[in-house]
C-alpha cells in the first residue's frame, strides 16, 4: 500500500519546517477520514490493511534515556559517587572515563554523517546543519574535560557538586529522609542518620546515577560558569530540550551546585548574595519545584557545615522563593500575624490552631492546623519531619507544634525533629517572606517571571543583584518551561529583560543563561527577541531522525495509549458526562475483579483527571457531580457491581477537587499530597478514605506535575495549542501503562479535523508544535513597560532607590536609552526612535515633577510618582507581567450635557 501523504513537503518560507520534515520523513500517513478516522496496520513496514473506526488509537512509543546496550561500560562514570570527593577514582581516571564517554557520543555522530550521506543529495544540506551543532556540542564537552584535567579547583568543584547531587538524590529517595512527609513522634532518634556525613560516604550508590544527558548538561557548562569573559556565557543560551519527564530539572540543578560553590571557592571573602536566579511561569510548577530545589540546598549547606576544610564559607546556603503575596506573605508584620507570635494570637494563625490542639479541643485537628500553613512549606525537605506535627515534648510527654519564627527581622523555621541537622540556632536556610529575603538575599532565588515587576516598586530588590554594592552580580539565570513564555506575555518579559540582565551584570561579568522545555519551536527567534541577541544551543542537539539524539531514543514499548471518541447529537456538557460514568464505574468493576488487597493496582488508576480548556467547562462539570453524574452513578452500580461495594459512589462528592486557577495558593500543596495519598479502605472496609476519585484540572495541570499514580485521563476537547495537549496528556501514564480518552467536539472544525487525522498526528504530534511568537519591540509593549524599566534603572542602577530619591532624579537617562537601544535590532531604527521618545518624554515628565515640587520646598516620592495600575496614567506602573490585558480603562465625562450631545450626534 502506497502512503496516501509523506510528511516530506518543501516549505519556501519556513526552513525550520523543512528540516522538522525531514526528520519525520520514514513516519507515513496512509489515510484520512470524512466524518470518521482512519486507522492501519502501524507495525507493518508497507500496511496491508487500513479500516475506518469510530474509536481511533495510537501507542506512543516510549522514550528511552539511558546508556545503550553496547554502552553499558560508560555506566560507572555515571555513577554520581564516583564523581564526587568519595569516589574511588584519581582525577585523570576520572576525566579519562569522562572522555570515553564523550567520545561514545562521537562516534554516533560519525554513523549519523554516514547514514546522510548515503541519502539524496537534496537532504544533504539539511542533514549537515543537524550534524554540524551535534559536534558543536561535542567539541565543547571535550573543551570542558580538558578544563576538569587541568585545573585542579575547576575539578574540586566539579567533586563537590556531585557529592551535593548525590546527597540530594538519597534523601529524595530514602524513606528515612525528605521524600516522605512524617511527624515527629514517628521519627526516632536519628543523630547518626541526619546529623552524620558519613552514613552518606558509606551509602551503596549503585542506583544513584545521572541519565546521559543529565551529566553531559553539566560538563557542558563548566566553561560558562568559571570563564566570565567565554562565549557559551555572554552569547549563548542553553536550553534543555528533553520529553516531560526526562530529567531536566537535575541536570540543571547539577549546574546550580557548581555555580554556587564555584562562587564560593574562588571568592571566600566576597560571595554573598544571589549565585542563581531560577524562574517559573506558574505558581503550581513553582511549588512543587520548589521543594525539589530545597532538597539541593539543604545538601548544600550539609557538606558546607560537615566539610570545612573545603572552606565553603560560615554564612549558609540558602533557597528563598520570590513570589506574589497570594502564595506567602511580603511583609515580615503579615508573616508574624500568620504564625501568631504574640500574646493574643489571631484565631487564624497557626499559633492558635497549635494552642488548641494542645487544649485538646474537640473541634480542632491536625489537618486542621497543617491547613493554616501559607508558607508554601509544609516538612523539613531533609528529614522529611512535618512543620506542624504531634512530637514528644522535653518532659516525655505528647504535644503539637510549629516550626515557624520571626527572629530578628528574619524568617526562620527550624525542624521539629531534635535529630535533625537542621534543628538549630539556625534552622532550615529556606525564606519565603519578601522583607526578610531583601534583609538577607538568599544564595539561591527562586521566583516567578511575573514577580520582577516589583523591580520598579521595591527599594530594595537590588541587593538580590548587589548592582548597588561592591558584592558579586547573580551568575546564572535559569528560566524554565521556556515555551510559555509566548504572546503577550512573553514580548513584556522579553523587554523587561533588558533590565535584569543589565541588573546581573557589572564590570563587563554577565549572567550565564539556561533554560529548559519540552516542547520547542521557532526558539531561535523567541531566545533572539528574550535574551538580546543571543544565540540558542538546543542540547540534546537533535539527530537527522526524530527517534534518536543519542540521548533519547524512542522504543518500541508503549506507556500511554490515547482513544479518539467524537460523538454527536448531544450538547459536549451532556456527552462529557456520558463520556465520564464508563470511566469512573470500570474503577469500580476493577476493585471488584481483583479485590481490595490489590491496593497498588487500584490507586493507580483509580483517580480520574478530567481536563479542560476552560475554568468555564469546569464550573459546570464540578455543580454536575453532586447531581447528575452521583445519580448516574448510583444507577449503573445498581446494575453492574454488588451492593456491598456501595461506599465506591458515596461520599464521592467530597473526593472530587480542582486543580485549576480558582485554588489559593496556599492550598495548591494539599491537593497535591492528596492526589499522592495511596487507595485505601478504612478499617471496616465501609468507605474509601484518603483518595481522590475526580480531579477536575485545567491548564495549571499541564505543567509540574510528576504524580505516579495517575494514569487515566479524559481530555475534553482538544486544548488551544499542541505544545500544551503533549504536555497535559504526559502528566499520565509516567512510570506505568496509561490512558488518555480525547473527547472532541463534532461541531467544532479543528477538533474534527483532529479527529480525522487522530493517527498521523499522534504518531509524529512534537511535529506540529506551533510557532512561539514573542514581539517585544513594538509600540504597544514600549508604552506598556518602559516606564517600569526606567523606574527600576534609576532605583537600582542610579542608586536612587529609597522611597524619597524620586527627587533626585536630574533628567539624564542616556545611558538607560543607548542599553534599550542595543537590545532593539539594528534592523529597527524606527523603534529605537520610539523608544527613545517614549523615554525622553516619561524623563522629561518626572523631572518636572520634580521641579514642581521644589518650587513649594517640598519632596517628590516615589509613591507620589507612581499611580494606580489601572488608571490610565503613563506612570501606571505595573506590579505583574501578567497585567497585560487583564484590564481596560473606561473614562465617563459626567459633565457633558444634553444639548451637547445632541450637536456632536452628526460628526459621530
Amino acid at each position: 500500500m502506497e502512503p496516501y501523504k509523506s510528511y516530506l513537503a518543501e516549505n519556501p518560507f519556513d526552513d525550520e519546517a523543512n528540516l522538522i520534515e525531514y526528520q519525520y520523513r520514514k513516519l507515513k500517513s496512509y489515510g484520512i477520514g470524512h466524518s470518521t478516522s482512519v486507522m492501519w496496520d502501524r507495525e507493518a513496514i508497507k500496511p496491508e490493511w487500513i479500516t475506518t473506526t469510530f474509536l481511533p488509537e495510537v501507542d506512543i512509543p516510549s522514550v528511552s534515556n539511558g546508556f545503550r546496550e553496547k554502552e553499558e561500560y560508560l555506566k560507572e562514570i555515571a555513577n554520581v559517587k564516583n564523581l564526587s570527593i568519595w569516589s574511588s577514582l584519581s582525577p585523570k581516571e576520572t576525566c579519562v572515563k569522562l572522555t570515553k564517554f564523550v567520545e561514545a557520543y562521537q562516534n554516533w555522530i560519525t554513523t549519523q554523517q554516514k547514514e546522510a550521506n548515503e541519502e539524496a543529495f537534496e537532504y544533504q544540506n539539511l542533514s549537515g546543519g543537524l550534524i554540524q551543532k551535534q559536534v558543536s556540542n561535542c567539541n565543547r564537552l571535550l573543551r570542558n574535560i580538558e578544563i576538569l584535567s587541568n585545573n585542579h579547583q575547576a575539578f574540586q568543584c566539579f567533586q563537590l557538586a556531585n557529592t551535593a547531587m548525590f546527597i540530594q538524590m538519597i534523601i529524595s529517595r530514602d524513606k528515612r529522609f525528605g521524600c516522605l512527609e512524617k511527624e515527629a513522634i514517628d521519627i526516632s532518634d536519628g543523630k547518626d542518620v541526619y546529623a552524620n556525613i558519613t552514613l552518606f560516604k558509606e551509602y551503596d550508590g549503585q542506583n544513584i546515577t545521572y541519565r546521559p544527558f543529565q551529566l553531559a548538561f553539566l560538563l557542558l557548562n563548566i566553561e560558562g560558569i568559571i570563564d566570565p569573559n567565554c562565549k557559551d556565557r555572554n552569547e549563548i543560551v542553553d536550553l534543555i530540550w528533553f520529553p516531560t519527564g526526562g530529567g531536566k530539572t537535575e541536570a540543571y540543578l547539577a549546574v546550580t551546585a557548581f555555580t554556587i560553590l564555584w562562587r564560593r571557592l574562588t571568592n571566600p571573602d566576597n560571595y554573598e548574595g544571589v549565585s542563581v536566579i531560577m524562574r517559573y511561569t506558574l505558581r503550581l510548577l513553582t511549588a512543587q519545584q520548589f521543594e525539589r530545589a530545597s532538597r539541593l540546598i539543604v545538601a548544600l549547606d550539609f557538606l558546607r557545615s560537615k566539610k570545612p576544610e573545603f572552606q565553603l564559607g560560615n554564612t549558609p546556603i540558602s533557597i528563598g522563593m520570590w513570589v506574589g503575596m497570594a502564595t506567602s506573605p511580603n511583609a515580615i508584620q503579615d508573616a508574624n500575624e500568620k504564625i501568631g507570635n504574640g500574646v493574643n494570637p489571631e484565631n487564624d494563625s497557626i499559633q492558635y490552631a497549635v494552642n488548641q490542639l494542645n487544649k485538646a479541643k474537640t473541634n480542632y485537628t491536625l489537618d486542621t492546623a497543617k491547613q493554616k500553613n501559607i508558607f508554601q512549606v509544609s516538612a523539613c525537605p531533609w528529614c522529611g519531619c512535618e512543620l506542624i506535627t504531634k512530637r514528644k515534648n522535653a518532659v516525655d510527654k505528647i504535644d503539637f507544634a510549629h516550626a515557624f519564627s520571626i527572629t530578628k527581622n528574619k524568617f526562620k523555621i527550624s525542624c521539629n525533629n531534635t535529630s535533625c541537622n537542621f534543628h538549630s540556632q539556625n534552622g532550615l536556610p529556606i525564606d519565603v517572606i519578601d522583607e526578610s529575603l531583601y534583609n538577607q538575599p538568599p544564595t539561591l532565588l527562586f521566583a516567578t517571571v511575573d514577580k520582577f515587576a516589583m523591580l520598579s516598586h521595591q527599594e530594595n530588590a537590588h541587593r538580590f543583584f548587589n548592582s548597588l554594592s561592591e558584592g558579586l552580580p547573580t551568575d546564572v539565570i535559569i528560566q524554565d518551561e521556556l515555551h510559555l513564555l509566548n504572546g503577550p506575555l512573553g514580548s513584556i518579559v522579553g523587554l523587561f529583560e533588558t533590565l535584569i540582565e543589565r541588573l546581573c551584570s557589572k564590570k563587563g561579568r554577565k549572567p550565564k543563561i539556561i533554560a529548559s522545555t519540552a516542547t520547542t519551536r521557532n526558539t531561535k527567534e523567541q531566545i533572539e527577541n528574550l535574551y538580546g541577541g543571543r544565540e540558542v544551543n538546543i542540547f540534546p542537539p537533535q539527530g537527522i531522525s526524530y527517534d534518536d539524539n543519542y540521548f533519547s531514543q524512542v522504543t518500541r514499548k508503549s506507556l500511554r495509549k490515547y482513544i479518539g471518541f467524537m460523538p454527536t447529537g448531544k450538547t459536549m456538557i451532556d456527552t462529557q458526562v456520558q463520556a465520564m460514568l464508563p470511566i469512573l464505574l470500570y474503577a469500580r468493576i476493577l476493585l471488584h475483579q481483583i479485590g481490595s488487597e490489590n491496593n497498588q493496582d487500584l490507586s493507580d488508576y483509580w483517580t480520574i483527571v478530567s481536563y479542560y480548556n476552560s475554568l468555564k467547562q469546569v464550573g459546570k462539570i464540578y455543580n454536575k457531580v453532586g447531581d447528575e453524574i452521583l445519580a448516574e452513578l448510583r444507577r449503573l452500580h445498581k446494575r453492574f457491581l454488588p451492593e456491598y461495594l456501595e461506599f465506591n459512589y458515596k461520599g464521592m462528592v467530597n473526593r472530587t477537587t480542582e486543580l485549576t486557577s480558582r485554588v489559593e495558593s496556599t492550598k495548591i500543596k494539599n491537593v497535591l499530597k492528596d492526589l499522592e495519598k495511596t487507595w485505601g479502605l478504612d478499617e471496616e472496609k465501609k468507605y474509601v478514605k484518603d483518595t481522590i476519585d475526580l480531579v477536575l484540572a485545567s491548564n495549571m495541570f499541564s505543567v509540574g506535575i510528576d504524580i505516579g499514580r495517575l494514569n487515566v485521563m479524559v481530555m475534553n476537547g482538544q486544548p488551544k495549542n499542541v505544545a500544551e495537549y503533549i504536555q497535559a496528556s504526559s502528566r499520565v501514564a509516567r512510570s506505568r501503562e496509561g490512558l488518555v480518552v480525547n473527547l472532541l467536539d463534532a461541531n467544532l472544525a479543528r477538533e474534527k479535523s483532529y479527529f480525522e487525522n487522530y493517527v498521523s498526528f499522534h504518531q509524529a504530534y512534537y511535529k506540529f508544535v506551533e510557532p512561539l511568537t514573542v514581539t517585544p519591540f513594538t509600540g504597544i509593549t514600549f508604552h506598556k513597560i518602559l516606564n517600569g524599566i526606567l523606574v527600576g534603572y534609576m532605583r537600582h542602577i542610579n542608586g536612587l532607590n529609597k522611597s524619597e530619591d524620586a527627587h533626585k532624579f536630574d533628567g539624564n537617562i542616556e545611558d538607560l536609552v543607548e542599553l534599550i537601544e542595543q537590545r532593539i535590532p539594528d534592523s529597527n531604527d524606527n523603534l529605537k526612535v520610539m523608544a527613545r521618545l517614549i523615554l525622553k518624554e516619561l524623563a522629561d515628565d518626572w523631572y518636572k515633577k520634580v521641579k514642581d515640587k521644589s518650587e513649594v520646598d517640598q519632596k517628590l516620592f516615589y509613591k507620589e510618582l507612581i499611580q494606580d495600575t489601572v488608571s490610565d496614567d503613563q506612570w501606571a506602573l505595573m506590579k505583574s507581567m501578567r497585567e497585560v490585558d487583564s484590564n481596560s480603562v473606561i473614562k465617563i465625562n459626567t459633565n457633558i450635557t444634553i444639548e451637547e450631545q445632541d450637536n456632536g450626534e452628526e460628526d459621530q
